[in-house]
């Protein structure tokens, strides 16, 4: 019997290039989601298409999106810098890293779409993120 070599996802990051000088980690991130590639098809079915069945030809690819759900803790420089960059509509660069015995990462720009913190009454502050990547992200 095979052994698995699945992983748990603890250590993935996500990190926002500075600008500057390397990479600012977002902290508190419980989950991330994506990125959810997908490509766009044409229906291309005509009069002589056989069996009653449609075609498809395929159209342009689209990078996606990432979802995220932090741990809301705005006074944190790295998680103000999500609202900051949603607010000012700006194109980032980000990676995400996966935890060393995966040993891959994706690079990608995206542009913050939505930011939607959330405050119980009787639970911890949470904030969902969603981040689409504009271009072609890249996994090495």
């Amino acid at each position: 019997m095979a052994v698995s070599t699945a992983t748990i996802g603890l250590g993935t990051l996500l990190q926002r290039d500075d600008g500057a000088s390397g990479w600012d980690t977002v902290t508190e991130i419980v989950n991330i989601d994506g990125p959810s590639g997908s490509l766009d098809l044409h229906d291309a079915t005509h009069m002589e298409s056989s069996d009653n069945y449609r075609e498809f030809i395929p159209g342009l690819l689209n990078g996606g999106e990432i979802s995220l759900e932090l741990q809301w803790s705005p006074q944190t420089v790295n998680q103000l810098n999500l609202l900051t960059d949603h607010q000012a509509r700006t194109n980032q660069n980000w990676r995400i890293v996966a935890p060393a015995a995966v040993g891959l990462t994706w690079t990608f720009s995206g542009y913050v779409t939505a930011y939607s913190p959330a405050s119980p009454v009787d639970g911890k502050m949470t904030c969902s993120v969603t981040i689409s990547i504009t271009g072609k992200p890249a996994l090495a």
